[in-house]
């Protein structure tokens, strides 16, 4: 019988203070999902209540699955603990985002926004579209022709997806965010239906014929996410 981890105890808990810095763009490294959801539980409490500007974290993840608020284990092709031969046990975690079901591991870029929507003058289904926007211009600047598709959230390039998207907005500020296949394994993929679609091919920018690291594509969607969502001027009210 399948083994899911939730999130909500999580949200029932306590928040922490926020333990990272006031920055724009904020660099993790490979942090477990769990703990990295109670970092932007203390990130997003920090920034409603006026104590922080806007923030990207970005990070990988060890190997994941997570199941959004409209995701269950319907969309999985086995009943039983998920296991991969190169991977092993891959733990399950409901979550309290938005979509259905994705994978993250080594490899892959997760972007965590939060970030104020009123103060960006945007609504939620605007800011998807614009997380989607900075994705495609990070991948044309590294050489990779994409798109967003009407009623598909997430990025493609032709046929295939390589960028999901999935968020959560509390008090006027944003959660999760996206997963960007870069170097990961694409293998898990198969464990499921990613996304709850049942035909699609999941692809990355490695598979593409693009040989920029991890590092290296953090860099180019951080730069497009700060010209997307730019830091106040210094000085300026917020």
């Amino acid at each position: 019988m399948l083994r899911t981890v939730t999130s909500e105890a999580n949200a029932r808990a306590r928040v922490p203070a926020s333990p990272l810095p006031d920055q724009p763009v904020v660099r993790l490294g490979r942090v477990p999902y769990l703990e990295a959801w109670e970092l932007q539980r203390s990130v997003h409490a920090a920034r409603a209540a006026g104590e922080r500007g806007d923030s990207l974290l970005l990070l990988d993840h060890p190997p994941v699955v997570t199941l959004g608020r409209s995701g269950g284990a319907e969309f999985l092709r086995t009943d039983g603990p998920l296991q991969h031969p190169a991977l092993g046990p891959i733990e399950v975690v409901r979550t309290d985002r938005g979509g259905k079901i994705t994978y993250h591991g080594p490899g892959q870029l997760v972007g965590y926004g939060i970030v104020s929507l009123a103060e960006r003058k945007l609504f939620p289904a605007s800011y998807v579209h614009a997380m989607e926007a900075v994705l495609v211009e990070a991948l044309r600047i590294l050489g990779l022709d994409t798109k967003a598709e009407p009623g598909r959230v997430g990025v493609w390039t032709e046929d295939r997806k390589i960028a999901s998207i999935g968020v959560r907005v509390i008090d006027g500020v944003t959660l999760h965010g996206f997963a960007l296949n870069v170097e990961n394994d694409l293998t898990p993929f198969a464990l499921m239906h990613p996304c709850g679609l049942v035909d699609v091919h999941m692809t990355s920018t490695r598979a593409e014929g693009i040989g920029a690291s991890l590092d290296e594509v953090g860099e180019v969607v951080a730069k497009a996410w700060l010209e997307r969502f730019p830091p106040p001027a210094r000085g300026a009210a917020t």
